[in-house]
């Protein structure tokens, strides 16, 4: 009913682009959002909730309505009202960094409305409290933050320098803080990735400082602080049970992709059936759910049509990113600064998706559909520089 109503909105107004609606990154939505329906109605078993895994595909219509909204406001003063809105983007997430920080020391959540809320994560030399700021779980909130952490460190990069791009630095540091204390090893990962991508684009000399940077970050953290060392060397160790825990879900999760290679078992009823293929494999241990990697995801609920219809639509917005970025005017600051924001979330949303099925997580899937919107907006805009 939105897409609807904002497609007829659109299309009678005034700033409506006269080009096609959609083009191929809707496309591969719409694909994958096709092939969710049919890996329900065809092959997930009858005691599954049909609906609701064809309601898990809500994030295709909410990426088009929110994009085809975003096209249909009014262009005066746009530029002007761009800069009010990421400014007050850039205040609110200081803010939730500082709280999430204020979480890691004390243990206490007014949210939740009771101290010792905040998750613990439990180390050879002690404990520490695991920041999760307005969401329920600290994995959740840091693979969200890394998407938020992200378009901070573009705006920071691309905006002219003013007090307001000290504002976005500061909120830049709190955050890229918040994350840390979130202990989430595969935002880690995958905000490191991002990083180093963004540099590229800088220019050599940057790509190299952020290296050193990395290295110097990382090794005088582990040489500090016991706890960031020990959660850095769990990262690779067999014996933690998070890992081996991991490793058992993936072969569960490659088996039912085996079983049903074409459309899967249905996207997400592989956290219904993975007991049964415990069984099947001889797995003995009761650590479940989803397949804790975006690409088994829907390799086993959506089989080899569903995973190439994702992989189609990840490869063609990380393209857009690369072409604005190369073509884009220099004084298109925030153009920019979505632009570098949306190749680092990109990038941290599958590299951390190696660990963690990420994409799936509604609190993260929103956020990143609202940052794909805005870069396909600044793409179509900008359609006469590429020509």
């Amino acid at each position: 009913v939105l897409l609807g109503l904002v497609v007829t909105w659109q299309s009678k107004s005034a700033n409506f682009p006269r080009r096609p609606i959609l083009m191929a990154g809707d496309y591969s939505l719409l694909a994958l959002l096709v092939i969710i329906v049919l890996s329900a109605l065809l092959k997930a078993p009858d005691s599954a909730d049909k609906v609701f895994i064809i309601g898990n595909a809500r994030f295709v219509l909410l990426f088009i309505a929110i994009r085809l909204g975003l096209e249909a406001l009014p262009q005066t003063d746009s530029v002007e009202k761009t800069e009010k809105a990421f400014r007050a983007i850039i205040v609110i997430l200081g803010i939730i960094g500082i709280y999430s920080i204020f979480q890691h020391f004390t243990g206490s959540d007014f949210i939740r409305g009771h101290r010792m809320a905040v998750t613990k994560v439990y180390f050879e030399s002690g404990s520490a409290y695991r920041a999760r700021g307005m969401w329920g779980h600290p994995v959740t909130f840091g693979h969200s933050m890394a998407l938020s952490l992200m378009m901070l460190l573009g705006f920071s990069i691309a905006m002219p320098k003013s007090k307001w791009k000290y504002i976005a630095w500061a909120s830049t540091l709190a955050c890229g803080l918040a994350l840390l204390w979130s202990y989430t090893r595969g935002a880690w990962i995958g905000v490191a990735a991002a990083v180093f991508m963004m540099s590229l684009y800088l220019g050599r000399k940057v790509a190299i400082a952020s290296i050193l940077s990395g290295v110097i970050l990382v090794g005088g953290g582990a040489t500090i602080s016991e706890k960031f060392r020990d959660r850095l060397t769990s990262i690779v160790s067999m014996t933690n049970q998070s890992n081996t825990e991991r490793l058992d879900v993936w072969r569960a999760n490659i088996a039912m992709f085996k079983d049903n290679p074409i459309l899967g078992v249905g996207y997400g009823v592989n956290e219904e059936i993975i007991g049964d293929y415990y069984t099947k494999l001889g797995i003995t241990q009761e650590f479940g759910g989803h397949a804790h990697n975006n690409y088994l995801q829907f390799l086993s609920g959506t089989g080899l049509l569903g995973f190439a219809a994702y992989t189609a639509f990840s490869l063609i917005f990380l393209w857009m990113s690369h072409r604005l970025l190369r073509t884009l005017p220099k004084d298109a600051h925030w153009q920019r600064a979505i632009a570098i924001g949306a190749l680092g979330a990109q990038v941290a949303l599958h590299v951390g998706g190696l660990t963690e099925c990420n994409f799936k997580d509604a609190e993260v899937n929103h956020q990143y559909m609202l940052i794909l919107a805005l870069l396909m907006v600044v793409w179509r805009q900008n359609a006469a520089n590429r020509v």
